[in-house]
């Protein structure tokens, strides 16, 4: 265990608030309509990066929901609410630092990537009056672009009486922790942040940040192990996959407002001006997060005649990529679990007995693997229809456009697809399968740096019968 980085995570949580540490000095609180509660269960947990600590879990959700109160919620003018919004903002920049430090500590995140998540949640909270000149009806949220070009998206919420649950990704906690909070006090909803088990730290020093404010008794955050039932609950906010939202559903018996997320993949059908830029942005969104990303890059489908050059600028680039720890400046982090390198190797393994060859192999060690490069995948992979959450890329060679669009269409794991080809090619794929999103690259536009699903926003229309996203294709430029 290394102690420092351990020492390091919860230092960031007292420099925030010094009330979020248990009284031993060892432990994270929880809160309880802004108060910081160590009445409960510890729960130990390891990070990806090996780092021991606990959390301390209520006794039940219904603990830290009963006292938040609506109806005093609505008594705050919406304006005060977005400037409290607004206070939290500031709160970020001054601890960016420290909080980009707490991200990469506990999840293993790449420092550019989390100072990258952190900027984006500061933006989104000084955008809050957007969402409250959001419509539900529209069923999108808005779009909000950071200064680094990422794309990152508000989410809109319909009103509704009773209490929010925000269920924040392990892949961006601190930024689904705030987007969520956010999201529920513009629309007059206190809140209930189900920490990810994993990223505790990242997503309570989410809601610390707002406790800072006026706001403070209409928040209250834990981790917890199962579905968080409690009564009052009207709305939940999801950051997840489809399937993810369908089994939240049916356990809670809400219908969530859910962000998309999922893996990319790339489809060439054109040659592009420039392969080495290419594969530099595609081989980054493959590892970035050690391929744990909302739009890691997991496929690439090309024309027959453009593989070559291609593989060869992928493996070039890949092949110098460090691994390690990113508090050491490594670019491909841990693993969240030793279970997904296992996965990994039992994927990769299918796939080069089906036809496939190894440009780079996957190598592991404990929770870390090197990025790996597949040649030739076949249809028949696994490989093609699993969300692997690791470095791996996979590239299928096909004869003509459309059948790229016809084997891009069968990777159900991906949510969104890259593409660089014809318009017409383009707009053929976006129909090819509902809610599959198409972002079409421009020679001199690059590739998104991050998940282009967040450009989409949110199917906010969800809860008054509307039509979810996953339901629709969209074609971006």
């Amino acid at each position: 265990m290394n102690c420092l980085a351990e020492a390091d995570v919860l230092e960031v949580v007292r420099g925030i608030d010094e009330a979020a540490l248990t009284s031993d000095g060892i432990g994270l609180r929880f809160l309880d309509a802004g108060r910081a509660r160590e009445d409960g269960v510890r729960l130990w947990v390891t990070t990806p990066l090996g780092y021991t600590y606990f959390y301390v879990l209520p006794r039940s959700m219904e603990e830290v929901s009963s006292g938040l109160r609506p109806e005093a919620l609505s008594m705050v003018p919406l304006m005060d609410r977005v400037e409290a919004l607004a206070e939290a903002a500031d709160t970020i920049d001054d601890m960016r630092d420290q909080l980009v430090r707490l991200l990469s500590a506990e999840t293993g995140k790449e420092r550019a990537a989390a100072r990258e998540e952190v900027e984006a949640a500061a933006m989104l909270l000084r955008g809050a009056e957007r969402l409250a000149e959001g419509r539900p009806a529209s069923g999108r949220g808005m779009l909000l672009a950071p200064r680094s070009g990422s794309y990152w998206t508000s989410v809109v919420v319909p009103s509704t009486r009773g209490v929010a649950l925000v269920l924040p990704p392990f892949t961006a906690p601190f930024f689904g922790s705030v987007a969520g909070i956010a999201a529920a006090l513009v629309a007059g909803m206190p809140v209930v942040v189900k920490a990810p088990w994993q990223a505790a730290a990242s997503s309570l020093a989410a809601a610390l940040i707002v406790r800072k404010t006026d706001l403070s008794e209409f928040v209250s955050a834990a981790p917890w192990r199962g579905a968080p039932e409690f009564s009052g609950l009207s709305t939940v906010i999801l950051f997840g996959r489809r399937e993810t939202s369908s089994a939240v559903w049916r356990e809670l018996g809400v219908r969530p407002v859910s962000n998309c997320s999922g893996r990319a993949a790339l489809v060439l059908c054109s040659e592009p001006s420039d392969y080495e830029s290419l594969a530099k942005e595609v081989a980054g969104l493959s590892v970035s997060h050690a391929g744990q990303a909302c739009g890691s890059v997991r496929w690439v489908i090309a024309r027959r005649g453009l593989t070559g050059p291609l593989v060869d600028s992928l493996a070039d680039v890949l092949e110098q990529m460090s691994v390690g720890s990113p508090l050491e400046g490594k670019d491909v982090g841990p693993l969240r679990s030793r279970g997904l390198v296992e996965r990994a190797h039992r994927v990769v393994n299918d796939a080069i007995v089906k036809g496939a060859q190894a440009v780079l192999e996957l190598r592991s060690s404990g929770n870390y693997a090197s990025p790996a490069l597949l040649r030739g995948v076949p249809r028949a992979a696994d490989l093609l229809y699993t969300d692997l959450q690791a470095p791996v890329l996979a590239v299928t060679e096909v004869e003509d456009c459309s059948e790229a669009v016809s084997t891009a269409s069968m990777i159900s794991a991906a949510s969104h697809v890259l593409f660089h080809g014809p318009l017409a090619t383009a707009v053929s794929l976006a129909s090819s399968r509902p809610g599959l999103i198409v972002v079409r690259l421009k020679e001199e536009g690059g590739v998104p740096s991050t998940s282009p699903c967040y450009v989409l926003g949110d199917p906010v229309d969800a809860l008054s019968g509307g039509t979810e996203i996953w339901e629709r294709s969209l074609l971006l430029f």
